[in-house]
Protein backbone atom coordinates (compact mmCIF):
# COMPACT_ATOMS: atom_id res chain seq x y z
CA UNK A 1 0.00 0.00 0.00
CA UNK A 2 1.27 3.32 -0.88
CA UNK A 3 1.59 6.29 1.66
CA UNK A 4 0.92 9.91 0.67
CA UNK A 5 2.74 12.52 1.89
CA UNK A 6 0.72 15.52 3.95
CA UNK A 7 0.58 17.46 0.95
CA UNK A 8 -0.84 14.81 -1.50
CA UNK A 9 -3.34 13.92 0.98
CA UNK A 10 -4.24 17.75 0.99
CA UNK A 11 -4.59 18.10 -2.63
CA UNK A 12 -6.76 15.11 -3.24
CA UNK A 13 -9.26 15.84 -0.10
CA UNK A 14 -9.24 19.45 -2.02
CA UNK A 15 -10.06 18.39 -4.93
CA UNK A 16 -12.90 16.12 -4.03
CA UNK A 17 -14.32 18.13 -1.08
CA UNK A 18 -16.82 20.54 -2.87
CA UNK A 19 -18.73 17.04 -3.49
CA UNK A 20 -18.87 16.64 0.36
CA UNK A 21 -20.26 20.77 1.12
CA UNK A 22 -23.18 20.24 2.79
CA UNK A 23 -26.09 22.22 2.16
CA UNK A 24 -27.21 22.91 5.39
CA UNK A 25 -24.63 26.77 5.61
CA UNK A 26 -24.49 26.61 9.45
CA UNK A 27 -22.24 23.62 9.68
CA UNK A 28 -18.93 24.52 10.53
CA UNK A 29 -17.06 21.04 10.54
CA UNK A 30 -17.06 18.76 7.50
CA UNK A 31 -15.35 15.24 7.54
CA UNK A 32 -15.04 12.39 5.37
CA UNK A 33 -12.58 9.52 3.87
CA UNK A 34 -11.33 8.34 0.79
CA UNK A 35 -9.64 5.99 -0.54
CA UNK A 36 -6.57 6.63 -2.78
CA UNK A 37 -4.32 4.10 -4.20
CA UNK A 38 -5.24 1.43 -1.58
CA UNK A 39 -4.72 3.93 1.42
CA UNK A 40 -7.73 5.02 3.41
CA UNK A 41 -7.53 8.57 4.71
CA UNK A 42 -10.19 10.69 6.71
CA UNK A 43 -9.71 14.47 6.44
CA UNK A 44 -11.16 17.23 8.31
CA UNK A 45 -12.21 20.59 6.83
CA UNK A 46 -13.53 24.20 9.28
CA UNK A 47 -15.14 26.62 7.42
CA UNK A 48 -13.78 29.92 8.22
CA UNK A 49 -16.51 32.20 6.11
CA UNK A 50 -19.42 31.40 4.76
CA UNK A 51 -18.44 29.58 1.57
CA UNK A 52 -14.65 28.70 2.36
CA UNK A 53 -13.44 25.55 3.89
CA UNK A 54 -10.34 25.27 5.46
CA UNK A 55 -8.48 21.60 5.16
CA UNK A 56 -6.82 21.31 9.27
CA UNK A 57 -6.26 17.71 9.75
CA UNK A 58 -5.94 13.86 8.33
CA UNK A 59 -5.21 10.96 9.57
CA UNK A 60 -4.91 7.10 8.23
CA UNK A 61 -8.47 5.57 8.19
Amino acid sequence: MLKHTPEQVRFIADSIMPKFIPKDITILVLSFAFTADGANYEVNYLKNSLTNWQFVSYKNA
